[in-house]
């Protein structure tokens, strides 16, 4: 693939090797995901599931690039639904880092 960039004033072109490109495209999904988990998870942000998983709203924030890379590692390695990964990226990421 190739790309124009303006640098300096100067447009550029760049080929990207097929490597390149996908290791882009692997970036980008991740972003999505980040996306997609924040958005999701704001309904387990409130202060009963604070409570039982004994964290702060910080702490979860935290975890929230964990548990979007988790959940596309499920949906890839295991076929699960975006929806089934999510919760389970959930508690495996929480019980990893905050469980007993």
């Amino acid at each position: 693939m190739t790309i124009k960039r303006t640098v300096d004033g100067k447009e550029m072109t760049f080929k990207l090797t097929e490597q390149e490109l996908f290791n882009a495209f692997e970036e980008q999904e991740h972003i999505w995901d980040v996306n997609a988990v924040e958005s999701d998870v704001c309904m387990y942000t409130d202060e009963d599931y604070m409570n039982a998983w004994n964290i702060t709203k910080e702490q979860f924030t935290e975890l929230i690039p964990d548990i979007a890379y988790r959940l596309r590692r499920y949906v890839i390695e295991y076929d699960m639904s975006e929806e089934s990964a999510l919760n389970e990226a959930l508690q495996d990421v929480i019980d990893e880092n905050y469980g007993s």
